[in-house]
Parts: structure tokens; sequence; C-alpha cells
């Protein structure tokens, strides 16, 4: 038992995790809506993007700031997270070279509004299609985690996601979640509304050699450093969560199995 707490505290903090889950799952089957966990952390974009303490905004607290400082050291990739943040703000706001034209990174920033909080979660909720379903079978809702300690190990789930590719066409990819976080963004001039977002590491399709039912794929690497390629996509492109499997050959490969335990007959 943890110190300084009773058999009541930890049955109710249980109770209440349980309920939280609940909730997100209640939400996905009424709604068909990918819906993340109730449950948050405040997290200032300021400390993960190293600056100091009196260069965050005023709404930014102890905690909060405390608990930002203690995330990046978890997981020292999310000091990328800020940026990625504004290019995919960018991109939605202008979505066209035309479009960009005389604008800078910088011209989204009142989207993000003021305080530059987000509220990171562990868990969702999705409304999952899976690969061998038919578009009138109804979704199977699915949990998602992406968790830097779980039992002292970190918890990141793969998932299909859907974007738009280098030629314009619409495709299908794997990612890696890497933080899961809800944030108050304005939007075609509309007031500022939470909006759930996931953080990512891609995947790419490495050479298929004949394992039915799983396909191989590795971390995807800029074209310059090892640093891998993340982005910030919005929770709604995430079609599925997969299970994936460690290539015991290559630390970098893994397996990502596309059967499904509950698949009809």
């Amino acid at each position: 038992m943890v110190e300084g707490t009773s058999d009541s505290d930890v049955d109710n903090d249980h109770v209440s995790s349980e309920h939280h889950n609940d909730t997100a799952y209640m939400q996905v089957s009424r709604t068909g809506v990918h819906t993340l966990q109730a449950t948050s952390t405040s997290i200032s974009l300021a400390g993960l993007r190293g600056l100091s303490r009196g260069q965050a905004s005023k709404w930014t607290t102890d905690k909060c700031w405390d608990d930002s400082c203690s995330l990046l050291s978890q997981q020292g990739k999310l000091k990328l997270l800020p940026e990625v943040f504004e290019k995919h703000l960018f991109l939605r706001e202008y979505p066209s070279a035309r479009a960009r034209q005389g604008h800078v990174l910088a011209d989204v920033l009142p989207l993000l509004g003021p305080k530059g909080i987000i509220k990171k979660v562990e868990g969702a909720c999705l409304a999952g299609r899976l690969p061998w379903m038919s578009d009138e079978q109804a979704p199977v809702i699915q949990q998602i985690r992406a968790n830097n300690n779980f039992f002292r190990r970190p918890w990141f789930d793969c998932v299909e996601v859907q974007r738009i590719a280098a030629n314009g066409r619409e495709e299908r990819a794997y990612a890696e979640l890497r933080l899961l976080f809800e944030a108050e963004v304005s939007y075609a001039g509309l007031p500022h509304a939470p909006t759930p977002y996931a953080f990512i590491r891609w995947f790419r399709l490495a050479l298929i050699r004949g394992d039915p039912g799983c396909v191989r794929v590795v971390y995807e690497a800029p074209a310059r450093g090892a640093d891998g390629v993340y982005e910030v996509i919005h929770l709604s492109s995430i079609v599925c969560r997969h299970h994936v499997v460690q290539n015991v050959m290559a630390k970098c490969t893994v397996y990502v199995s596309t059967f499904s335990p509950v698949r009809p007959v």
C-alpha cells in the first residue's frame, strides 16, 4: 500500500478510474465518435519547449509546471510537440500552397489561445474499423493508451491512421501513440473549444516476406538525423488499434497483426 493512504482511498481511486473509462466507453457506444478519457493532467507547452518558468503563461500553476518538466524528462521527444502541433494547425488553417503564401507559423498561435496549456490523458476509446469489417457493420469499441509510466514501463499502443499521401490520395498508415491530449483550439473564427489530438511516431512499411496476417514495419526516419518522424493528428484520423510484436532480429522492427480475435464466421 502507498504510504499515507488508506484502503478506502485506494478503492476510491480504482472506482474513479473505472468510472472514467466507462464514461468514455459509453460515449463512444452512444455517439460512434472517438473519445478521450476524462482524467487529465495540465501540461505547459512552454515547459515542453524547455523554456524557463518565467516564460510560461500566468495560467501555469506550479503543479502544471512540475508535471510538464517531469513528463519531458520521461519522454524527451515531447520537446518536438509544440512545433509539430503548430505545423498541424498551420496546414489545417491554410491547406493549399496558395493559401499559405504570405503566412508564417506564428500566425496560428492565436488559435491556441493565451494559456499555452494542453490536457494530457493516458487513454481513449475508439469506434474502431477493423480491416475485415464491411461498411455496414457497427464499429468495434477499442481502448488505446499512451502512458509514459505504466508500472515503471512505457505503454504506447500502435494504431492505423488515415492520412493524405504526398500524391494527394488517401492512404492507411501505421503509427505509435506517444501522447494523447486535449487542447482549446479555435477553428474558422469560432470560439476556442476542447479538441482531441494524438502525438505520434510514424512507422513505414518494410519488405513483406510471406507472413500471413502480419505486416512488417520499421520506425520512419527523416532524411537527416535519426530522431524519427513525429506528428500531431486529430483523434478522428485514427482508424483502429493494432497489436504489435517485436522483431527479435531487429530492435527497430515490429510486426503489426492484421488478424482479429473476434472475426465473424
